[in-house]
């Protein structure tokens, strides 16, 4: 069954998981989520000033399952890494992270620790969490921690 088309950038590679999150449709529950690790796009690269891998390359996507729509939509975007080749989710010790290959750096691995979604405090960082502007307490959803 068809369940819809997810836009992706020369995406090489994409791994399911499925954490505790917060849910549209009522209590906090097993929520599934899609990373895609693009690894090239036209568009970037012509839409950017190459002065490096990290401005040249698409960002790696994280897509959270909302069960209202009965769709993906996009949760977070990883922008600091450079021709992401796989990606893979693992938990370890009840906390879960992100493998990204050619992360921050063309020639190694990267990992960023799965965050859970809390009330903070944030005076930079509002517009990400869809914050109205000048907003500084909120809640910010669970996201892959790549400050």
């Amino acid at each position: 069954t068809w369940i819809q088309d997810i836009p992706t950038q020369g995406a090489v590679d994409v791994a399911a998981f499925t954490v505790v999150d917060t849910r549209e449709d009522g209590p906090r529950g097993a929520k599934p989520f899609l990373v895609f690790a693009n690894y090239y796009s036209n568009e970037v690269a012509r839409q950017k000033s190459c002065v490096d891998a990290f401005s040249c390359t698409p960002p790696v996507v994280i897509w959270a399952w909302n069960f209202l729509t009965k769709q993906f939509e996009v949760r977070q975007k990883l922008e600091n890494v450079a021709f992401a080749s796989s990606v893979d989710v693992r938990e370890h010790a009840g906390k879960v992270y992100l493998v990204i290959s050619n992360g921050r750096g063309v020639h190694q691995a990267s990992v960023f620790l799965w965050l859970e979604g809390s009330f903070r405090v944030d005076e930079v960082y509002g517009d990400i969490y869809n914050w109205d502007k000048g907003q500084t307490f909120g809640w910010v959803p669970a996201f892959f921690d790549d400050f």
